[in-house]
């Protein structure tokens, strides 16, 4: 985790930016963007999730967890029961699912066999017949606010300085200031390159900043 608090963001915003009475809602507006900035454009472990459903006998659809951003490359399982295990989920379109579903599923139930997601839920093919049957799937999670004076990122402590730079950055653009934009810009990507290179001392999740560099480019044009 981090070690600097949302409250040690907002002191050191406000320093460098040199208005020491910006408001507080915008500092943390810039400090969250910030933090997706970056933290969608990897694959961090600290993001991946599973997430557990049981299976209701006629019911074809199912809520995803609340903090659901994406399935991972993992494919959807059943874990429970012991004959139905380590059954792999078949991924298949919305096409193909209302393709298939001309008839009252309802009356024909059986083994779960494949699944698609849709409004935020997870739809299953056939309709679950009526052993209870739980289906497990990795996820990568949302990330949550700082909002908190006392809130810290779930990300290792050398990441607070690329999020400040990231902040410091779209304060510069907030206020019109371009000729500093630029400059923060590069050290916040060079940061994030930096970090990068821990890769040589453990395997970095996979991912890229090319998106973080479309993003400023389009915000900038």
């Amino acid at each position: 985790m981090g070690v600097m608090t949302l409250q040690n963001f907002r002191d050191d915003l406000k320093d460098a930016l040199g208005r020491p009475n910006v408001d507080a809602n915008r500092l943390d507006r810039w400090i969250n963007n910030s933090l997706y900035e970056f933290g969608y454009a990897f694959k961090f472990p600290e993001l991946q999730k599973v997430g557990t459903i049981a299976t209701v006998a006629g019911q074809r659809s199912y809520d995803m967890p609340a903090d659901f951003r994406a399935l991972t490359d993992d494919g959807v399982r059943i874990i429970t029961p012991q004959d139905r295990f380590g059954g792999i989920l078949v991924n298949e379109t919305r096409t193909n699912y209302l393709r298939s579903d001309r008839y009252d599923l309802s009356n024909n139930r059986g083994v779960v066999g494949a699944y698609h997601l849709f409004q935020k839920k997870l739809w299953v093919r056939p309709s679950p017949d009526g052993t209870a049957t739980s289906i497990e799937f990795d996820y990568w999670s949302k990330l949550t606010k700082l909002t908190n004076p006392a809130d810290v990122t779930i990300f290792d402590e050398d990441w607070d300085e690329i999020l400040f730079r990231g902040a410091l950055y779209r304060g510069h653009i907030a206020y019109g200031e371009h000729d500093r934009v630029q400059n923060i810009y590069n050290l916040f990507l060079g940061a994030v390159r930096s970090r990068v290179m821990a890769e040589d001392l453990q395997e970095f999740p996979e991912g890229g900043i090319s998106a973080i560099q479309s993003a400023y480019d389009a915000q900038i044009r």
